[in-house]
């Protein structure tokens, strides 16, 4: 009788060990804690805004689960991007080698759990909010002065300030404005827009043509670069800008006038103290605004 008692006792062990081995799942090791702790403790620390913003991503793209996310992260090589860590809490050294796509999916469960209860904005919200949103932002260029006469001389090869007027070769040209405008914008304008690898800025300009030919196209006479404050110059972006969306011409004949915009993707620690070049293809004359 006593050796049947042990023998449904230790069954009954088994039993409850088993139910817990189940519903708690195996203990994480020494690193796995590390990392989730890391990742729930950034999580924490963020705004309401900015969880929000992240939830908002998740939903925009579609993804549904902490194994959709960390087969994205690691397809697009985000594993091996430093900001990728820097924007979930963890340290890298932490993660013993081999078990880096194991440690973006505990960050990625973490963040799911962080979105729970968060109701995410449709992509039409993003899209209809955005252009009034940029109207209000604050940007980190230099407020425009009250344009100038068109018919003043000013000096060739000379540096101007946004809002004023220069002449460039055969156009009389003026910057009206330097802003940043989010992705959500740029998207809007076209539906194979991607988002930036930086930070879009919106170049918005006016050309006047002051030449003899019959007809002159701005775009196509008048090159704009971005100096960045990093040192490097930047070319316009590949996308398509409100301008394009809206079928605008850039040719136009002597006294004609042309409105236009240059989009440029920068990293953020360029923009600040950077300059717009102006360079007349023809003529080599140029005008740098600084902003």
């Amino acid at each position: 009788m006593k050796n049947k008692t042990r023998t449904i006792s230790i069954a009954a062990a088994g039993v409850t060990a088993a139910f817990l081995l189940t519903a708690c799942g195996p203990a994480e090791s020494g690193w796995q804690a590390q990392v989730r702790n890391d990742a729930k403790a950034y999580n924490a620390s963020q705004t309401e805004a900015e969880i929000q913003e992240g939830c908002d991503a998740l939903s925009m793209f579609g993804i549904e689960s902490p194994e959709a996310l960390t087969e994205m992260v690691t397809s697009m090589g985000g594993t091996t991007d430093p900001s990728m860590w820097e924007e979930s809490g963890v340290d890298p050294a932490d993660i013993p080698e081999g078990k880096t796509n194991e440690a973006v999916l505990i960050v990625s469960e973490e963040m799911f759990a962080t979105c729970e209860g968060v109701e995410p904005n449709t992509v039409e919200d993003l899209v209809s909010g955005a252009i009034e949103d940029e109207q209000d932002a604050l940007h980190e260029t230099a407020e425009p002065q009250a344009p100038q006469d068109r018919t003043e001389d000013f000096p060739l090869d000379a540096t101007a300030q946004v809002g004023q007027y220069a002449l460039v070769g055969d156009w009389s040209f003026i910057v009206t404005s330097v802003e940043r405008v989010s992705d959500s914008t740029v998207m809007s304008w076209n539906e194979y827009n991607e988002p930036a690898t930086g930070q879009y800025v919106l170049v918005t300009w006016e050309a006047s043509y002051t030449g003899t030919d019959r007809t002159a196209d701005a775009y196509g006479a008048l090159s704009t670069t971005f100096f960045g404050a990093d040192g490097t110059v930047y070319t316009e972006a590949g996308v398509l800008n409100e301008y394009d969306a809206a079928g605008a011409s850039t040719t136009v004949q002597p006294g004609g006038t042309v409105q236009y915009a240059n989009v440029f993707d920068l990293p953020v620690s360029a923009i600040a103290g950077g300059t717009v070049s102006v360079e007349d293809w023809n003529t080599g004359d140029y005008i740098e605004y600084t902003l």
